[in-house]
């Protein structure tokens, strides 16, 4: 099959699962606002951000490791290195997710300035972590393998759905607060952790299963996934300094508001990401085999359909935004001009293409990690001035600032690979 028809192979299914994925999760969003109120949606949130910056600490970099190695591995048939690959990257994200669930708890336990109900609801997410980490494995396995659909509905479709429907019935029981709400959550990524663990069982390749040797090298994983761990863990930080920050200078319901105008915005991205699916192994494959003219036109492809479908979405939200808002209540049409500037950030990512994932595929770890800290650490000192004097506002624009700033420094890279 030809690079283009993987491509668009691969990018429709991603394409049809996001777009499934950003409606149902819209109705999700909704349902969930009036369900326990814009401030309850707010620390829901805010517990949500702050788990998503502790799983890829815990990950210690190895999404990536598995999707680029397992990828190599069956590509040049090394069946016993993939076998090894996918059960130390499992085992490591075991221990190392155990190890910060242990230590989040006991720092949880030790504040005394907060609410019993806010700190149960922080101490329940905390144990996602595990399962959340062991999910992102099997997905990256089964995006190594090309199992684009099989990797990716779970989450994206079924999560969701299970979500809706435990919403309907909590809210038929009346029961809406947010202690509910994670409790829910929780209970759906255990469905999804079981399904999908079947799921990646069936996918195996027969020459994986039947391999009985298991290799691995450690030196190579710590080599490729610290730095990974670094870079990762810098974009969650750099994606979710804002609501953690707007928590603690601005208000929940100010949160809430900001997540929902967040989400919005992401549609600009939701091109790239499907592009990004299935361009990601593509680019490995080609940058070993030294297809180089084949890996520039893996790019250009994505960049061109990234770029123009975010172009077409941002269209749509400048025109239909504050509607959109207006739909989840009045409070959060004060979002619409942080709605728009997060918006262009994202537009812009879509613009300069998959060039993060060129520079992990191909070896540049290490310079992207050093990229994520510097636009990191420029997110937060943003953050940290802008938000007191003009809240969401000022949240948007240090995001959008540091966005810019990061794909810039991307993409001169990648120009010279």
């Amino acid at each position: 099959m030809s690079i283009l028809k993987d491509l668009q192979k691969g990018s429709f299914i991603s394409f049809i699962l996001g777009a499934l994925n950003k409606l149902i999760g819209f109705g999700l969003q909704y349902l969930l606002v009036h369900w326990i109120s814009s401030e309850g949606y707010g620390f829901y949130t805010y517990t949500l951000s702050i788990i998503a910056i502790l799983a890829p600490l815990s990950l210690l970099g190895l999404r990536t490791y598995v999707l680029r190695f397992v990828s190599s591995n069956v590509v040049q048939s090394k069946w016993a290195e993939a076998k090894g690959n996918i059960f130390i990257s499992n085992l490591l994200a075991i221990i190392s997710s155990v190890f910060v669930i242990i230590v989040a708890e006991l720092i949880i336990g030790s504040f005394k300035n907060i609410e019993i109900g806010q700190k149960n609801i922080l101490q329940i997410g905390m144990v996602l972590i595990l399962f959340i980490n062991l999910s992102i494995i099997r997905e990256e396995t089964l995006r190594a393998l090309k199992h684009i659909f099989a990797s990716r509905f779970l989450e994206m479709l079924l999560m969701p759905v299970i979500m809706i429907i435990g919403i309907l019935v909590l809210s038929y029981l009346e029961i809406n607060d947010p202690l509910a709400a994670i409790i829910l959550r929780a209970v759906a990524i255990f469905i999804i952790f079981i399904i999908g663990a079947i799921i990646v069982r069936h996918f195996l390749p027969v020459d994986i299963k039947h391999v009985r040797s298991r290799k691995y090298d450690l030196k190579v994983l710590f080599s490729v996934s610290l730095p990974m761990l670094f870079a990762g863990s810098m974009r969650i930080v750099t994606a979710k300094t804002d609501i953690i920050m707007l928590g603690h200078l601005n208000t929940m319901e100010g949160v809430g508001v900001y997540n929902v105008c967040s989400n919005i915005a992401r549609f600009a991205v939701f091109g790239l990401i499907a592009i990004n699916s299935i361009a990601a192994p593509l680019i490995s494959r080609t940058y070993i085999k030294g297809e180089h003219v084949q890996l520039q036109r893996v790019v250009s492809l994505s960049v061109f359909g990234s770029g123009t479908f975010g172009l077409l979405i941002s269209i749509g939200i400048v025109i239909f935004g504050r509607k959109v808002l207006g739909i989840f209540g009045a409070e959060f049409l004060k979002g619409f001009y942080p709605l728009l500037v997060l918006t262009a950030g994202h537009f812009i990512n879509s613009a300069f293409g998959p060039v993060g994932f060129m520079l992990t595929m191909t070896g540049y770890q290490n310079f992207l990690a050093f990229v994520l800290f510097v636009s990191a650490a420029l997110n937060i000192s943003l953050n940290f001035i802008l938000i007191p004097y003009i809240g969401l506002l000022g949240a948007s624009v240090s995001s959008m600032i540091s966005m810019v700033m990061r794909f810039g420094m991307e993409e001169k890279r990648a120009r010279s690979i």
